[in-house]
């Protein structure tokens, strides 16, 4: 591609690593990754970040995983919250669960987006808990603020309430000011 005359963009660089994924080329989106990093240091975007760290994940190989994030904190690069997940989940494999658990607590938003009643609400996550050493959900109720103008009717609240910690998808059981807490 770039030796067809394209320049050598950022985003150049993108669909190359994306492409050297869907061929399953593994050594070549590395030694393109080195040279950018070589050339370019300081200017690595987030994406390209993420999408090295996505070619990696497909392909099974964590320890690289744990390199380029090194790499990404190094240069003070805050990683979105799919790389998140993604370095944790490496560190979970390679069996590291306290740098797993400080990647969490350091980088993963405490707040969540979800779709409900046609509304998109925010939704405040409990990233970590230290007793069972891993995500977990806040589950607490306070009916009492609950604002008037809440989508929400008093028995649906009640309903909510009675529903256990253990169903993952129940629906956020606070409500104040239009924010749900999980």
């Amino acid at each position: 591609m770039l030796s067809k005359g394209q320049g050598a963009t950022m985003g150049t660089y993108d669909i190359l690593l994306l492409a050297f994924d869907m061929d399953q080329r593994v050594d070549e989106a590395e030694s393109l990754w080195n040279m950018i990093l070589h050339v370019h240091t300081r200017s690595i975007s987030k994406r390209l970040f993420s999408r090295m760290i996505s070619l990696y994940d497909h392909h099974n190989i964590q320890n690289k995983i744990t390199e380029v994030f090194s790499d990404m904190e190094e240069l003070g690069v805050k990683p979105d919250q799919d790389t998140v997940r993604r370095v944790a989940r490496a560190f979970q494999k390679l069996g590291q669960e306290e740098k797993q658990m400080l990647v969490l607590k350091r980088y993963q938003s405490k707040w969540k987006y979800v779709h409900f009643k046609g509304e998109r609400v925010r939704v405040r996550i409990d990233v970590y808990n230290e007793d069972n050493a891993r995500t977990n959900w806040n589950w607490s109720f306070w009916h009492r603020d609950m604002p008037e103008s809440s989508p929400f009717r008093r028995d649906e609240i009640r309903h909510m309430s009675s529903l256990r910690a253990t169903e993952p998808h129940s629906w956020p059981k606070t409500i104040s000011n239009n924010e749900f807490y999980l």
